[in-house]
């Protein structure tokens, strides 16, 4: 009986190590993942664990940051929700050097950015993403995620949740070493952001494909940015296409005939073009009126094409070079 009972015990200890829940609480004040004392019962969370980053513990704005060097910190999962007015950032330092330096390995929704979260992917790998994500990754609407790495991005793309309220969850390019191939076909992101803060101000980003990829949300192409696709597919952007000064959209830079479709608003404050045989359309095909705006310029042989019945308002001049 005393042994029946000893057993139990343990079992139900084994479950328990298993579905901990560890939250932060700053105690240490160094902001570190790795010091237990930042954390409830001052326990450095588990494979097995589910990480909690917000406020219940420690009130206003603060940053987390993972190990450096050839440390992979793995755990079950991790959600990040400040309170209104509050950010919370996650960094994966340039410092870490693993492949994975972070993996996160739950089912369901296992990596999960609420509004005014932020996740700052900066791997020194020299191969793969930095950030291992076994199932999905949710950045609901205000939520923040940054690649700021040379690393892969495919694995973490492939990963993201494309249910409602993830349209204007921020999926946010700034590479450092200034050139990056993108996984586009068949993708699906919320809001993607292409940025060239990290690289003094210039970077340049492609990316191909045979199947559509959706921009559920805006895409913004910021300034000192070049991006450049070939694809053979259509690219669909559900909300609004905003281009910074300064910048250059290539629409395509092979000789594929593809889409660019805009179903809200767009600015166009830099340039679009084209730099091959392909001859490409930028359409607008929202179903309420759309409000174009920007002193930007279209290069080369695009089609501008109207496929909104509720049509479009210009508020700045706009040349259409080609048809």
């Amino acid at each position: 009986m005393k042994r029946l009972l000893l057993t139990i015990v343990l079992f139900c200890s084994i479950i328990i190590a298993k579905a901990a829940v560890i939250i932060w609480d700053g105690g240490g004040g160094d902001g570190l993942w790795n010091t237990a004392v930042n954390w409830v019962g001052d326990v450095v969370p588990g494979a097995a664990d589910d990480v909690i980053l917000d406020n219940s513990a420690l009130a206003g704005t603060y940053t987390v940051t993972l190990p450096g060097g050839a440390v992979t910190v793995a755990i079950n999962s991790i959600t990040i929700t400040p309170l209104v007015a509050n950010n919370i950032t996650l960094i994966l330092p340039n410092t870490n050097t693993a492949n994975p330096g972070f993996s996160v390995t739950g089912t369901g929704d296992a990596l999960i950015l609420n509004i005014r979260a932020i996740l700052i992917n900066s791997s020194a790998a020299a191969a793969g993403s930095g950030i291992s994500i076994t199932n999905t990754f949710r950045i609901n609407n205000g939520g923040h995620y940054v690649h700021k790495t040379g690393g892969g991005n495919a694995a973490i793309i492939s990963q993201l949740s494309p249910v409602a309220g993830t349209e204007l969850g921020e999926f946010e390019f700034d590479d450092p070493t200034g050139s990056t191939i993108i996984s586009l076909s068949g993708r699906t992101f919320g809001t993607l952001t292409l940025s060239a803060v990290a690289n003094s101000g210039i970077a340049s980003y492609i990316g191909s494909g045979a199947v559509t990829c959706n921009v559920n949300g805006n895409l913004n192409i910021n300034t000192g940015v070049s991006f450049a696709i070939s694809m053979s597919a259509d690219f669909v952007v559900k909300q609004n296409y905003n281009q910074a000064g300064s910048s250059t959209f290539n629409i395509q830079s092979f000789t594929n005939s593809n889409n660019i479709k805009v179903t809200g608003n767009v600015s166009i404050g830099g340039t679009i073009t084209e730099s091959n045989t392909g001859l490409p359309t930028f359409e607008l095909n929202g179903t309420t009126n759309q409000q174009i705006s920007g002193m930007g310029s279209l290069q080369n042989s695009i089609t501008f094409l109207m496929n909104n019945p509720a049509g479009a308002t210009l508020n700045s001049p706009l040349t259409l070079p080609y048809n």
